[in-house]
């Protein structure tokens, strides 16, 4: 008896192999970038980490976490898509939707516990205001942030009173103060900063401070701004989203093929053993 078999074994798609690669080398790419960022302005600072609010303060670190963390997945989808590895395959397809589905559920708690939320934010904000001056980097962000939304502190400017620097009960000639980037900039102002502008505020009331800083909190005017650019935050959302399900959906495809493209091999493989014994038999 002879056992017959299409000669045809499924190749697995050369196009789709070379998309999911090509992304991948992108993402690799830029995670290579937000790495060395992070490392550099790390090891710029000479920065001395004791503690854990030290840690989760410290953008560099973030950074360097981010970087390594895409630079791993994104290694994985490469070798995957092009020596056709199916642990490989597995693993980011996984991972990736492991962290899609944290990332929906994250958006839609965050939306459901917005006031808790908010408390949150609130919360971390009052820690990087207490670390403002001990870290640069937390220094440059916080005040292009006061700067861009043109706010101060986390509720109130009376926040930097959380701050040893600027505690009225400090003995740094800061006390009472706030830092710069709160003041209020005029279209007459000359082009010299007045980094002396926020001297002495907290002891003044909010109307007689708004005149020199502005009194919103960021945490108010932030998610005001949230409002005003809904539209562009929501393109943000699913240009992220996108490229994860694409990555996903291409690396099960993949995953399908090349299983097909094995299970046809083996069955051919055994039919010809068979032949063999038959003949020989």
């Amino acid at each position: 008896m002879w056992y017959r078999i299409n000669d045809d074994i499924p190749e697995v798609n050369p196009f789709l192999q070379g998309v999911l690669f090509f992304f991948n080398v992108l993402y690799w790419l830029f995670s290579c970038a937000v790495l060395g960022i992070g490392l550099y302005a790390y090891l710029e600072k000479d920065a001395d980490l004791t503690t854990l609010t030290d840690l989760i303060t410290d953008p560099a670190i973030g950074l360097m976490v981010v970087g390594t963390g895409v630079f791993c997945l994104t290694f994985f989808g490469c070798v995957g898509a092009l020596r056709q590895n199916v642990c490989m395959l597995k693993f980011f397809s996984s991972v990736l939707m492991i962290s899609l589905v944290v990332q929906l559920i994250l958006g839609l708690v965050l939306f459901i516990i917005s006031g808790q939320a908010l408390k949150l934010v609130d919360d971390y904000f009052k820690v990087l205001i207490g670390a403002y001056r001990e870290d640069l980097d937390t220094t440059d962000i916080i005040d292009w942030g006061q700067e861009y939304f043109q706010c101060c502190g986390a509720n109130t400017y009376i926040d930097w009173e959380n701050n040893i620097y600027f505690n009225c009960s400090s003995i740094s000639y800061e006390a009472c103060s706030v830092p710069y980037s709160c003041c209020v900039l005029h279209d007459n102002d000359s082009s010299v900063l007045d980094t002396f502008c926020g001297f002495g505020v907290l002891k003044q009331q909010e109307l007689e401070a708004k005149e020199t800083i502005y009194t919103t909190g960021c945490i108010h005017a932030i998610t005001e701004w949230i409002h005003q650019h809904l539209f562009l935050l929501a393109a943000l959302g699913i240009a992220m989203v996108v490229p994860q399900i694409v990555g996903i959906c291409i690396s099960r495809i993949l995953l399908l093929q090349i299983k097909d493209q094995q299970f046809y091999a083996d069955i051919r493989e055994k039919v010809e053993s068979l032949q063999l014994m038959q003949v020989h038999g």
